[in-house]
């Protein structure tokens, strides 16, 4: 099943460090709204293709709602954003979704990119003795003061005839070739470009896209073109909707194509032989089922504009859905359209025109685009006969486990600890045969550290170093024949000088040389160790010293022992698999604290149970397994536990009290802890349009360019809801964008001015 990203943003011209968007992921070959993908990939790429920025979002309901975080000290420039799922990545013809954008002041912008010139016969040949149709595309600034693109010319600078500008440098013109002429398109500076020579043999498509249901299309073969059997396919991001054989009249074929059997998008329409070689090629753009958007003002005070959105299908019948919307304050239209995606911006005079105007203009962007469409699906040579990308149900980890004498784990149980500023959340994994660690389908926002760990004596020995990987899912024969030696062997192989460096560190003492001593007895007091480093209490908050509880190093305690010692602490099952502890004088759930970090809780223990004794409680029990799970007894330096106004500094987490256990190592001996720890980039945290102003300075809200963005308006069950928006004082032209796609895939743009 194929997926397909429909990416918004609130605004493709940005001055400062968040771009917001939406995005929603459509499956299948009626693109509905769902995606069996979790995880959608957002890179920001500058002009030469070389990623900046790389972030990963989670994918719920078949949508996606962010805000990429620009880098610091990005340049000013074009860059582009490109969103796409793992499983796309299989297809060479899904293109991923793109959208331009322009990070800084537009006059300092690189305008290059906007400076082609673009001639495109329809269909691609350019067939003496038929009038052609052919599409013009200009930058804005060329247009001539008469209102026209250029005007077209012989070889000899005749005048032909005029190309009408339809829209920001954009036009069609037909024209007749002669044998043996060249044609050139003038623009008013006097500047020449060459149309396409023109074929004395060949094939035309010729269509008219302008209603709504049906598109016609005409298939033209010269009269000296080959008479072979040809048929016309149709295909959506790679999936076949469309095939008809040709039966030509003489030397042409009328067909009518049924729109409204084909989702929304650009549908490539391909003339080609039983050979499979392609003969002429023509996108059109399919409205498929389209939803009406309509934004009207109901209210207004000094302060504030209420407005009603609402949502109905092609039979004015109300669509509960989601919308989003945004409203840009910009001096010009910077809108364009963009074949890659479905909510193609067009600009803003199409708004004001009629239905079969407005088709006649996106047909005609479609058909200046087909250029860049084919470009793009052109990104990769592979098929999907090949599953190079499974579905990616969650983000991973993997790597080659080594413990802190450089040898390969193999087939070793390895415990994977995520820590970050939300908590502490465990996961058990075995390494492989090679020693490959792999931990799949995880769900952590944000930036973590990664420490693994196996079973051991002390610290140092049960820590585990990770050594990342590529996760390539074809093996390399060689690389993969060197693991193997590798695990055979057992030891980490040294590439080079620090490597060596590091594993001679942890090199046992070579005593071979060492003098044996005769037996001499001794006597003495034995020296008491120095007791360890105790670290201060997280916020210098201490309970009571009856509620305090310090480990034995000689005799070692379990930690249910330990905080069964601890007065009002009530611990049961101990023995058991799953002990628990409950504290009856709070009234929710434990929050387990190591160091000052929160445990993520991931058990639930049902309340009201009887305890040892029959003494029934009705105060909430919590997994004691939560807590073995992420600090080992043995590293337990001591035991807190804080009640009410004690654990009032970790919030409402803390109602139900807190146990704090701090670890018994100094900072000085957490050196080889660093050494088994790795960054591991989690989900990106999204943050609101709302909290996001609240960081600006009443100077940056007043220049910011999006006033207003809202990825998550509900309407109700008659297709309504309302927003109110602040009045703004910006003197600039306010412009609104609007788009939904509901569950079935049925899309809903709405672009238009705010007066």
């Amino acid at each position: 099943m194929r997926e397909h990203v429909v990416l918004q943003l609130a605004n493709e011209q940005i001055n400062n460090d968040h771009l917001f968007f939406k995005a929603y992921l459509l499956t299948g070959p009626q693109q509905n709204r769902y995606s069996n993908s979790r995880v959608l990939h957002i890179e920001l790429q500058d002009t030469n293709g070389t990623t900046v920025k790389t972030q990963f979002h989670e994918i719920v309901d078949g949508m996606v709602t962010g805000n990429i975080i620009l880098p610091k000290r990005v340049k000013e420039g074009n860059y582009t954003v490109k969103a796409y799922t793992q499983w796309m990545k299989n297809y060479s013809d899904t293109p991923y979704a793109k959208k331009q954008i322009l990070i800084g002041d537009p006059a300092t912008s690189d305008t290059s990119l906007t400076n082609t010139i673009t001639i495109l016969p329809e269909g691609g040949t350019f067939l003496q003795g038929y009038k052609n149709k052919i599409a013009f595309q200009i930058p804005p600034n060329l247009i001539g003061n008469d209102g026209t693109i250029g005007t077209i010319v012989d070889s000899q600078n005749t005048e032909i005839l005029k190309v009408r500008d339809y829209s920001e440098g954009s036009g069609i013109a037909f024209l007749e070739p002669k044998s043996n002429e060249r044609y050139f398109l003038k623009l008013e500076n006097g500047t020449t470009y060459p149309l396409p020579e023109s074929e004395d043999q060949g094939h035309m498509l010729r269509i008219n896209n302008i209603e709504a249901s049906m598109a016609s299309i005409q298939v033209v073969r010269s009269e000296k073109a080959q008479k072979t059997p040809l048929k016309l396919i149709g295909t959506l991001r790679g999936v076949p909707y469309f095939e008809k054989k040709i039966n030509f009249t003489k030397n042409s074929a009328d067909i009518k194509l049924d729109k409204e059997k084909i989702p929304r998008g650009i549908l490539e329409l391909q003339l080609v032989d039983l050979e499979g070689n392609s003969l002429a090629k023509r996108p059109i753009w399919i409205d498929g089922q389209p939803l009406q958007i309509t934004m009207d003002q109901v209210t207004s005070t000094d302060t504030e504009v209420t407005y009603k959105i609402k949502v109905t299908d092609q039979k004015n019948k109300p669509v509960k859905t989601e919308v989003a919307l945004s409203i840009i304050s910009e001096d010009t239209n910077t809108t364009r359209f963009e074949e890659a995606d479905l909510f193609a911006s067009l600009p803003e005079q199409l708004d004001n025109a009629t239905e079969r105007n407005r088709r006649f203009l996106q047909d005609m962007f479609v058909l200046i685009s087909q250029k860049a469409e084919s470009d793009t699906h052109n990104e990769s040579s592979m098929t999907i006969n090949t599953i190079k990308y499974p579905i990616q149900k969650g983000l991973h980890v993997k790597g080659y486990a080594y413990d802190f004498n450089n040898k390969l784990l193999v087939n070793t149980p390895i415990q994977v600890m995520f820590t970050n500023e939300n908590g502490i959340s465990i996961e058990e994994t075995t390494t492989d045969a090679n020693g490959i660690l792999r931990v799949d389908n995880i769900h952590i926002d944000g930036e973590t550290t990664l420490l693994c760990r196996t079973k051991g004596d002390d610290t140092e020995s049960r820590l585990v170093q990770l050594e990342r990987i590529e996760d390539a899912f074809y093996k390399d024969p060689k690389k993969e024949k060197a693991r193997i030696k590798l695990a055979k062997t057992g030891s980490k192989q040294k590439t080079n000088a620090s490597q060596e460096q590091k594993a001679l560190a942890v090199q046992p003492l070579d005593t071979t040389g060492t003098l044996v001593l005769n037996e001499v007895p001794l006597t003495g007091r034995k020296t008491k160790e120095a007791p360890p480093k105790e670290k201060p209490s997280v916020y210098g908050v201490k309970p009571p010293k009856h509620r305090i509880v310090y480990q034995d190093y000689d005799r070692p305690k379990s930690t249910g022992l330990l905080l069964a010692q601890v007065p009002g602490v009530i611990v049961t099952g101990l023995g058991e698999l799953y002990p628990s502890v409950s504290i009856p004088r709070a009234p929710g759930p434990i929050l387990f604290v190591v160091d000052g970090i929160p445990v993520m809780r991931r058990s639930r223990i049902n309340t009201g149970n009887t305890f040892g004794g029959g003494a029934l409680t009705t105060a909430p029990r919590s997994s004691l397994n939560d807590l073995q799970d992420v600090v080992n007894y043995s590293d337990i330096q001591r035991i807190e536990v804080l009640i009410g106004p004690e654990a009032a500094i970790y919030g409402s987490r803390g109602a139900g009290g807190v146990i704090a256990v701090y670890t018994r190592f100094a900072e000085d001996t957490y050196i080889p802890r660093k050494k088994a720890q790795l960054d591991f980039q989690g989900y990106e945290p999204a943050i609101t349009f709302e909290k996001y102003q609240e960081t600006l300075s009443k100077k940056d809200r007043k220049n910011a360019t999006v006033l207003y963005w809202n990825p998550s308006i509900n309407t109700n069950e008659n297709g309504e809801a309302l927003i109110t928006l602040p009045i703004t004082d910006t003197t600039k032209p306010l412009k609104v964008k609007a788009t939904t796609i509901n569950q079935k895939g049925n899309v809903g743009v709405l672009q238009t001015s705010l007066n």
